[in-house]
């Protein structure tokens, strides 16, 4: 969760995203005015969506979500950023929603860890 916007990973076996995010986006649009007295649109504007047809598609959406604080020079890495899954999945913060298990971090926390932080090229980017 970004201070606009967010990221996320979401498979959908009945096939209801829109119904979903509509749900989501509804209530911690709320949640947040209600905790942080705005008023304003919580987020810019409808969501978008993208298929994830493959591995290498998952890794460098997986990579991007969880870098994004990181490329916004909001943190140094990308664990460190304390409104994310990944923070919490590490113990370091409280998780609110229910996730699946992370097969990918929990396979290897300190090498998922060394692939998030480091560099990665802006054509990598234009993938996802």
């Amino acid at each position: 969760m970004m201070s606009n916007h967010f990221h996320m990973i979401a498979s959908t076996p009945r096939g209801n995203l829109n119904e979903a995010m509509w749900y989501f986006m509804g209530q911690t649009s709320r949640d947040i005015a209600k905790a942080s007295g705005r008023i304003n649109q919580m987020y810019g504007s409808r969501y978008y969506k993208s298929m994830i047809t493959c591995d290498h598609y998952y890794q460098l959406a997986y990579k991007y979500n969880y870098v994004n604080p990181v490329k916004a020079g909001i943190c140094r890495r990308a664990e460190d950023y304390p409104y994310s899954t990944l923070h919490a999945l590490l113990g370091l913060s409280h998780l609110m929603i229910p996730v699946e298990k992370d097969r990918l971090l929990f396979d290897n926390v300190e090498g998922t860890l060394n692939w998030l932080n480091e560099g990665v090229e802006e054509k990598d980017w234009r993938d996802v």
